[in-house]
């Protein structure tokens, strides 16, 4: 039996095809079989746990986590049990006007769902963004102010690129549409170790012995599929933790340098502040003061 395609059709008339919804365990989405659309839809947890099935996969859905299905995948949300979502639902046109944006759009949207191995889970001071830019964009669609559509446009175009970047750190969403089949699988296995090892023993010579793989070829090809090398992803690794633990615990500056296997705390703060353009201090201090306004 084929999949069930829902067509686009806004609950009123607006001038750009974006629609918001927030959704709870008395919305119809709960009730819908599993389905497929014509358009996009983003969903984003705020609060409350249940499962979202895509295709044959099933995943737990917590806050935080943002999934994205593309048009004709299916999906089955009756058993999200009692979260409170973000549903956005949108056409491709909405990104036509984003050539800009080039490489990261289009390497969101080459894959079916923006997942590889399991959905986007953003940082709790990065859902915080998405929440607030969502919550902006129903308020624009809801009073539709001179140039609404333009901002809502714009919107969501920086939406997805954040998100687009926190599924490339290592969901695998920003590969190239090259990376497949045996390459997919062997970036995949890279990836893993990195997951695994990145705090401890994760230097190209420790990994490549672990994966039986010639170092050089291991970062090279890695480079070539990616565009960063071993070194690079495993750097990447370690400021998301880095970013976790600041925002996430109380832990010291020097602690959280030493737990992410840096011997010399400046050597952390150097990294830290090349990648942020600030300190850990005070990407905590100004994470702490977000959370302290955050209504």
């Amino acid at each position: 039996m084929g999949v069930n395609v829902l067509p686009y059709v806004p609950q009123a008339p607006s001038a750009v095809p974006v629609e918001i919804q927030r959704i709870s365990h008395e919305h119809p989405m709960h009730k819908m079989p599993p389905h497929g659309h014509t358009f996009h839809e983003l969903l984003a947890i705020r609060s409350g746990t249940g499962f979202h099935t895509i295709g044959d996969t099933v995943f737990k859905a917590e806050p935080g986590m943002v999934f994205l299905i593309a048009p004709g995948v299916q999906h089955d949300a009756r058993n999200l049990g009692d979260v409170d979502a973000w549903v956005i639902l949108f056409l491709a046109e909405c990104l036509e006007e984003a050539s800009t944006l080039g490489s990261v759009l289009e390497r969101l949207f080459q894959q079916p769902v923006l997942r590889m191995t399991r959905p986007v889970s953003l940082l709790q001071t990065d859902f915080r963004h998405t929440d607030d830019v969502i919550g902006k964009m129903a308020e624009e669609l809801a009073q539709k102010r001179a140039g609404y559509d333009i901002v809502v446009k714009a919107h969501l175009q920086l939406l997805l690129v954040q998100i687009a970047r926190a599924a490339a750190c290592f969901d695998n969403a920003g590969l190239p549409s090259a990376a497949k089949g045996a390459d997919q699988d062997w970036i995949n296995a890279v990836f893993s170790d990195i997951d695994t090892h990145f705090a401890s023993e994760c230097t190209l010579k420790t990994a490549s012995e672990r994966l039986g793989l010639n170092a050089s070829y291991l970062t090279t090809k890695l480079r070539q599929l990616t565009g960063k090398t071993f070194g690079d992803w495993v750097i990447e690794r370690k400021m998301i933790e880095a970013r976790r633990m600041l925002g996430n615990t109380a832990e010291s500056v020097s602690d959280i340098a030493a737990r992410l296997g840096y011997a010399e705390i400046e050597s952390f703060v150097r990294r830290f502040k090349a990648h942020h353009a600030t300190t850990p201090s005070q990407w905590r201090r100004a994470a702490r003061e977000q959370t302290r306004l955050q209504p």
